[in-house]
C-alpha cells in the first residue's frame, strides 16, 4: 500500500486501505495522519470521517471519535457504519438513550440489520425497558438465527423474570456460538443452579475457569455450587484457589471459614474469619461467625 501510495498519492481507495492498515498495526498517529491528508481533498468523505473516528475510538480518544462519526453523519445522513460506530460508543460510555437515537434512525435509513436490532436491544435493557429489549432482540434472531448478542441477552432476560428454562435454552445456543466465553457461562451456570442442576452449573463453571483459570470469582462461584451440592471438602479447595488468587478478599475469607465450620475444623475456621476481620475490621458477618463457633 505504501509502494501504490508512492505512486498514486492522491488516490482515496489506496490511502484508506493504507490508513486501515496502519491503524490495524496499532500505528495510531500514523493512521490519523493518512485520513487527514485524504480530508483535505474531501472534506465531507464519510468513510473517511467514519475511519478516523474509528482509529480515535481503538486509540483510546473516545470523546474524539464521537465528534469525528457526527461529523460523518452530518456529512450524509445514510453513513449507516458511522451511526452505528457512534450507536455503540454511546451504549458503553453509558449513554443509552443517545445509543437508541441512533439505532432507530438506522433503522429509518439503513437497510435491516440483526446487529442493529441487537445493540437496540442492548440500548433499550440498559434503560429497563425488558420487553421492548426482547422484541428487539427476536428481530434479530429472525434475521440470523445465530446472532450471539440475542441469544445471550434473550438468555439474561429470561433469568431476570424467573423463567430458567428459557435461560437455559438460550444461553446454552449462546455459548455454542462463542465456546469458552466466561460471562455466558456464568449466566448459564447460575440458571441451571436456580433450576436445581447443580451438576451442570457445576459443568459449566469448570469450563469457564478452563478459559479463565486466574479468574478468582469463577472459584469462588464453583465453591458455592460444590457447598450446596454437598462436596464441602472440594468446595473448601476451590475457595483456597480463589484466595490463592485474591487474598485481599474479605468476604472470600469468611466463606472459607464458613465451609471449615461445617467440616467441624473449627481452629481453621477460626483463622479464616480473624483474616477476614483484620482485612476488614467492620466485616459483621465474620464477627458473627467467629462469635458463635465453639470454643
Amino acid at each position: 500500500m505504501r509502494q501504490r501510495a508512492e505512486k498514486e498519492p492522491k488516490d482515496s481507495l489506496t490511502l484508506y486501505n493504507l490508513a486501515s492498515t496502519e491503524s490495524a498495526l496499532g500505528k495510531y498517529s500514523t493512521a490519523i495522519a493518512i485520513y487527514r491528508q485524504m480530508l483535505v481533498q474531501q472534506p465531507k468523505d464519510a468513510r473517511t470521517l467514519t475511519g478516523l473516528g474509528a482509529t480515535y475510538e481503538t486509540a483510546g480518544d473516545w470523546q474524539q471519535a464521537a465528534q469525528t462519526y457526527q461529523q460523518a453523519i452530518a456529512s450524509s445522513p445514510d453513513a449507516c457504519d458511522a451511526r452505528f460506530d457512534l450507536a455503540e460508543l454511546d451504549l458503553r460510555h453509558d449513554q443509552a438513550a443517545l445509543s437508541e437515537q441512533q439505532l432507530r434512525a438506522m433503522q429509518d435509513r439503513c437497510p435491516e440489520d440483526a446487529e442493529v436490532h441487537s445493540a437496540l436491544g442492548m440500548a433499550l435493557a440498559a434503560q429497563n425497558q425488558a420487553d421492548a429489549a426482547a422484541t428487539e432482540f427476536h428481530r434479530a434472531l429472525a434475521l440470523a438465527p445465530d446472532n450471539f448478542t440475542a441469544l445471550d441477552h434473550l438468555g439474561v432476560l429470561a433469568s431476570q423474570s424467573g423463567d430458567f428454562q428459557q435461560a437455559i435454552e438460550f444461553l446454552k445456543a449462546a455459548s455454542g456460538q462463542h465456546p469458552g466465553g466466561t460471562d455466558t457461562l456464568v449466566q448459564l451456570a447460575a440458571a441451571y443452579a436456580q433450576s436445581g442442576l447443580l451438576d451442570n452449573a457445576t459443568e459449566e463453571l469448570l469450563a469457564a475457569i478452563k478459559s479463565s483459570p486466574r479468574d478468582a470469582n469463577l472459584h469462588s462461584l464453583l465453591s458455592q455450587v460444590l457447598s450446596s451440592n454437598g462436596h464441602v471438602p472440594m468446595a473448601i479447595e476451590q475457595q483456597k484457589e480463589a484466595l490463592r488468587l485474591a487474598a485481599g478478599d474479605p468476604d472470600g475469607w469468611n466463606n472459607l471459614g464458613v465451609l471449615q465450620a461445617r467440616q467441624g475444623n473449627t481452629a481453621e475456621a477460626r483463622r479464616d474469619f480473624l483474616q477476614a476481620l483484620r482485612l476488614a475490621p467492620d466485616h459483621a458477618q465474620a464477627a458473627s461467625n467467629l462469635h458463635h463457633l465453639p470454643q
